[in-house]
Order: structure tokens, then sequence, then C-alpha cells
């Protein structure tokens, strides 16, 4: 589930903070020699929810680490 207040950049409506969109942008993250994301691409619009899910080890947690700013990007952008 993504509610995440974005601030908005100028020339995009009203200026201040506000529920956007949040996404990944050419994401691309190793751990050692495993890829785990390779050139991803999405994009959540304010009041979507997306589920995220899958077996263990497959980048989960990984990608909210990323969203929230918790590990570097390595490629690509938030």
């Amino acid at each position: 589930l993504v509610d995440v207040p974005i601030e908005r950049e100028s020339g995009e409506g009203t200026s201040g903070v506000g529920p956007m969109r949040v996404g990944f942008k050419d994401l691309t993250f190793r751990i050692g020699h495993r890829t785990l994301f390779s050139h991803l691409d999405f994009e959540i619009e304010a009041g979507a929810r997306l589920i995220v899910r899958g077996p263990s080890g497959v980048g989960k947690s990984v990608l909210a680490d990323l969203l929230y700013g918790l590990r570097p990007l390595q490629h690509g952008s938030v």
C-alpha cells in the first residue's frame, strides 16, 4: 500500500505538498552478483493501491527500502 505525499515540482499546478504519484524510472538494483531489478519502470497514481507479493528473497523489502530512501539507488530514479 502506497500513500506517500510527494512535493510537487514548479510548473505542475498549485505549489506545496500533497499526494501525487510515486514510482521508479529505469531502476536496476543488484545485491552481489544477483540482479533483483533490471530497468524497472512503474508509477502509482495518488489514491491507487499496489500489492507486491512473491516468495522470500525476490526483492519486495528492497523495493520498499528504495522507495523510502533507506537504501541508495544504484541506477535509475524514484
